[in-house]
């Protein structure tokens, strides 16, 4: 290698020549040829695009020449070739002259041109010979070379960069798991993405207890020692690969979201809620804490005790229904899962002994509600109030030309309610198949 220090000078760009060698691409004849190879296989135009889009190359990137030909007796009459930067240059000469495009791109280069701020000349770096420019193309383009090549930022240094809003909850989730070591620097590799498919969907942020609000860092939505069991298993789920990874979709996801918290065993308390993490990412706006209005329930409220009851029940009907029922968006579907709920309903009270020329409504009396351990006035009136409702909506749904029940908090609420109720009616029909009813 020379021992010349290299020039940095302004060259002007009608003296600097594209490599008809360049490693991009097999070696060819002319300028005219490498500017069509270059088009057409290593993105040029969005290249150019940016160019006149930012007013300036990166100022982070010299250009590479060295002198070709014999020396002018005037240096300014000096012809060069590039050896990097050849996608730089040929962006240049096309936003100069775009007659010099392929055809099918001349259109557009010159629509470009017609915004471009020309730009005569680039700060380079002239080298003696290719031989002295070799040594930091090979680390510029050759990966890593054991750590003096260039290394590529892995996705949580780009985001960490960028801070987009896109992955800064999953990138905020996986630093909470490292300083409570629950992963490693090493582990946490490659995970970004995975995570990010996770906390994007409002069951898993529900069950999980986590909450992120524009603008503000994480939080959570449970007491840290519940929060900390819940992260251990993910955790070990995620580096485990099966039971989470980055191609189950939202169905398999939100399945994932109820089985983790079935399998870590916690309340379905939650708090108000907290940060996260105790440092907060001072990158954002911070807004001033300020009291948290409930949002609307996206999905109808899932419940371990009726799931627990169907399991032991073993009716596919209502089984599928119920899976259904708390899996479909409530936001937009509200009308046909009121006639899910109604049905579903109706096939359990059927179950339990209901005649079929009795409703609903009427099989769940006083007397009943008793036998299944509802007691006291209140409950049984707040119980036969959402019974009522969901009779009439669901039947108005199902049968009137325009009405139907669009009020997803209400229904929502109507099955938190009857929880208890359906148990009963579940566990009466466990009984019923065993000879052992409840209300006989």
């Amino acid at each position: 290698m020379s021992t010349q220090t290299p020039q940095e000078l302004d060259i002007s760009i009608g003296r600097i020549f594209l490599d008809l060698t360049n490693p991009r691409f097999e070696a060819v004849q002319s300028e005219e040829q490498a500017i069509k190879v270059l088009c057409e296989d290593e993105d040029v135009y969005p290249l150019a695009s940016d160019i006149v889009s930012e007013k300036s190359l990166n100022p982070l990137e010299r250009v590479a020449l060295v002198a070709t030909g014999p020396k002018p007796s005037n240096p300014s009459r000096q012809n060069y070739t590039v050896i990097e930067g050849n996608r730089r240059i040929c962006a240049l000469k096309l936003l100069i002259d775009p007659e010099l495009a392929p055809a099918n791109l001349r259109k557009r280069f010159m629509k470009l041109s017609e915004q471009w701020d020309p730009i005569k000349s680039v700060r380079s770096v002239v080298f003696k010979s290719e031989d002295d420019v070799k040594v930091w193309l090979k680390r510029m383009h050759e990966g890593l070379l054991g750590g003096i090549g260039r290394k590529s930022w892995n996705a949580d240094q780009k985001q960490r960069f960028s801070g987009s809003a896109k992955n800064q909850a999953a990138q905020d989730l996986l630093d909470y798991f490292e300083e409570k070591n629950l992963i490693t620097k090493k582990q946490r590799l490659g995970k970004l993405t995975t995570v990010q498919r996770f906390v994007t969907k409002d069951l898993f942020k529900e069950h999980f207890g986590i909450e992120s609000p524009p603008g503000e860092d994480l939080q959570r939505t449970r007491v840290t020692e519940e929060f900390d069991k819940i992260s251990k298993t993910f955790i070990e789920d995620l580096l485990g690969g099966v039971l989470v990874n980055s191609r189950m979709n939202k169905k398999e996801i939100n399945d994932y979201a109820r089985k983790l918290i079935q399998r870590v065993e916690v309340s379905e308390k939650k708090i108000d809620p907290e940060p996260l993490r105790a440092i907060p990412n001072l990158k954002r706006t911070r807004r001033k804490p300020k009291p948290n209005s409930p949002k609307p329930p996206k999905h109808l409220v899932y419940s371990d005790g009726i799931n627990k009851a169907l399991k032991e029940f073993k009716n596919t009907k209502l089984q599928s229904l119920y899976a259904s029922l708390v899996n479909i968006e409530l936001t937009d579907h509200t009308p046909i899962l009121s006639v899910g709920l109604w049905s579903f309903i109706e096939t359990a009270t059927a179950c339990a002994g209901r005649n079929e020329a009795n409703d609903f409504g009427g099989f769940l009396s006083k007397h009943r509600m008793e036998g299944y351990g509802i007691k006291g006035r209140e409950n049984q009136k707040a119980i036969t109030s959402a019974i009522r409702r969901i009779q009439e909506f669901g039947n108005q749904t199902k049968h009137h030309s325009s009405s139907a029940a669009f009020n997803g908090q209400q229904l929502n609420n109507d099955l938190e309610c009857l929880e208890v109720l359906i148990v009963g009616i579940l566990s009466d029909a466990v009984g019923r198949k065993s000879g052992n009813n409840i209300n006989p």
